[in-house]
């Protein structure tokens, strides 16, 4: 009776606060393909923190919103970045959102991981050309914002 009192704690925490368990999917079908693609962006964009947890650092085209908190440095259009890992990030209150963690040349913030917004809950300038995404689903990236390299 204990445990189940400890876990119906534990579980309406996590939901009144958001709890999130990231895992890695890039040895999954069809992610394993993405691993190692390179883009070019199509507009100069800014590595920033944000309130929104679609991971550690935003790569993004617009560093005025409420929720951006810091500028971590600047990235120029014509850029080549790769996808070096996809992970699934589950936030207890909101939903599943897919990670895409991008090596960027000349770029190092050791501790830190870089990633665009690819979910809906950042609809207004994600990379995402999907509304809604499920693990499994395919990733596509709108190319307003990429495009893959020659």
């Amino acid at each position: 009776m204990q445990l189940i009192r400890a876990s119906t704690v534990g579980m309406l925490f996590c939901l009144s606060i958001g709890c999130t368990s990231v895992t890695d999917i890039s040895h999954e079908s069809p992610y394993q393909e993405m691993i190692g693609q390179c883009y070019v962006l199509q507009q100069d964009m800014l590595i920033q923190e944000t309130c929104w947890v679609v991971g550690d650092l935003v790569l993004s085209i617009d560093g005025t919103g409420f929720c951006f908190d810091g500028n971590m440095g600047e990235v120029p259009k014509g850029t080549e970045v790769t996808i070096s890992a996809i992970k699934e990030r589950v936030e207890w209150s909101i939903g599943r959102c897919p990670q895409l963690i991008l090596e960027i040349p000349d770029i190092e913030i050791p501790g830190r991981e870089v990633s665009p917004p690819v979910c809906s809950r950042v609809n207004e300038f994600s990379w995402g050309k999907e509304f809604l995404w499920s693990r499994g689903s395919e990733i596509y990236l709108k190319e307003e914002y990429v495009k893959p390299c020659e």
